[in-house]
């Protein structure tokens, strides 16, 4: 029942968007580590990186759904060749476990500063909370997806435009900020937004890949790909364009977009932090499922018996901080993520086709 829903457009966009808004993009730090300082600039690189999610997405969707591929090994050999694919297969694993802990770091964070609770707190209640939705497999995913990316949709870029409505009413803090504490990249903004859109991507990938190999329509994992990257789009330069108004409040705070949706009212917060923990959840779920599947595979053993050595690693890995890791395992792997993503480009299906159009007219 749940997997012939997936198959329309709109819930192939909302798994897409839960793969991808995970605490790095609904908390808004990763606008501060990548487009913050550039400004106007960071907030036209994020309506870029949009562009990019929905070309690029729709691409990877529609290659998966040719290939009908079990697991993304399959669409990283036929888009890297076997020898690459090895490379970028063993990178990709490991980019999952990182951004596994990114998750419950995240998780950690928002208990210990919204509920005065420990750190091990929210990060056990979100493991018990991944544990039960996987016993339920795909099914579950899908379902959660199309309960909680709609708010994610909504609650995010409505406090947002709360925030940017409000920003000539609010106090501001008169203090000279140094801009040198954001730069994380080198250079320019469009090399921020190819990072951006490459390691995002790679997050997505293993869930993307599962999705694009279960939908029955060509046509609805195209629209789906597009639809869910220009949505993100929407939300990226949403957030960007808050950042850009407050960059002062928010300075070297973990959360900068729930610290806005605190000054105007606390349901508003309230909302927002339960938005933080599904944004969270959904992201974590979905990577933590095409890392089972693909361990599965690769150790010959059922995908569900890797999930509790999976989420002890997440687990050692959330210690080490959650501003800390993005800061760390996302450029990285964003540079390692661009080649994937080129290569994908050329064997897009699309490219073949005009291709083709392109020799037989000269004919």
């Amino acid at each position: 029942m749940f997997i012939k829903e997936s198959r329309t457009a709109s819930n192939i966009a909302m798994s897409y968007i839960g793969a991808v808004v995970g605490a790095g993009f609904i908390s808004g730090q990763e606008n501060l580590k990548f487009f913050l300082p550039f400004g106007i600039n960071g907030i036209l690189g994020t309506l870029m990186a949009g562009i990019l999610f929905g070309a690029i997405g729709s691409i990877i969707l529609q290659i998966s759904y040719r290939l009908r591929v079990s697991s993304y090994r399959d669409l990283i050999i036929h888009v890297m060749g076997r020898r690459l694919s090895a490379v970028i297969d063993l990178a990709l694993i490991f980019f999952l476990m990182g951004t596994l802990g990114v998750m419950l770091a995240g998780a950690g964070e928002l208990f210990k500063a919204e509920f005065a609770f420990m750190e091990i707190i929210g990060v056990l209640f979100t493991v018990a909370s991944l544990i039960i939705a996987l016993s339920y497999g795909l099914d579950s995913i899908l379902w959660i997806n199309r309960r909680l990316v709609p708010l994610l949709i909504c609650i995010g870029p409505l406090v947002a435009a709360i925030a940017i409505w409000n920003w000539p009413g609010v106090a501001q803090v008169q203090s000279n900020l140094n801009y040198d504490k954001f730069h994380l990249l080198p250079g320019a903004c469009t090399l921020s937004v190819l990072l951006y859109v490459s390691y995002n991507l790679l997050l997505s990938l293993s869930f993307l890949a599962a999705l694009g190999g279960e939908v029955q329509g060509e046509k609805a994992a195209i629209s789906g790909g597009w639809i869910g990257g220009i949505i993100l789009g929407f939300m990226a330069g949403m957030n960007q364009l808050a950042i850009h108004l407050y960059k002062r409040e928010i300075a070297g705070s973990e959360f900068p977009m729930l610290l806005l949706a605190g000054n105007y009212s606390s349901l508003l917060q309230g909302l927002y932090i339960f938005t933080l923990w599904a944004a969270i959840f959904t992201t974590a779920l979905s990577n933590l499922y095409g890392l089972s599947r693909r361990l599965g595979d690769m150790i010959g053993c059922d995908w569900r018996s890797t999930v509790g050595p999976l989420l002890g690693i997440g687990i050692l890995l959330s210690r080490v901080g959650f501003s800390n890791l993005i800061g760390i395992v996302y450029p990285i792997f964003g540079y390692i993520g661009l080649s994937f993503i080129i290569m994908v480009i050329v064997k897009s299906p699309m490219r073949e086709r005009h291709l083709w159009f392109f020799f037989h007219r000269r004919d």
